[in-house]
């Protein structure tokens, strides 16, 4: 999820998919780019992610490297009333 007060992401752990930098990438951007040589033949990478973080360019990361990418779902998740 986008952090957009935060100028870097957290290094790792749990903290860099809540703060993964001002557009949200940050662990996007790695996963769509280091999962595919690394995918078995036939393998499946499934990801979730917010509409705030352009799903166009998730798709396109895997595409570049010869992988169909498809959108599977959307839902609209309440705000949580916090």
């Amino acid at each position: 999820m986008a952090a957009p007060g935060r100028a870097r992401p957290p290094r790792g752990g749990p903290a860099l998919a809540r703060g993964a930098g001002p557009d949200g990438r940050a662990l996007l951007d790695r996963l769509c780019t280091a999962a595919p040589p690394r995918m078995a033949p036939g393998g499946t990478l499934l990801l979730v992610q917010a509409s705030l973080s352009d799903a166009g360019l998730t798709l396109a990361l895997p595409r570049g490297t010869g992988l169909k990418a498809a959108v599977a779902d959307r839902a609209t998740v309440p705000p949580s009333g916090r």
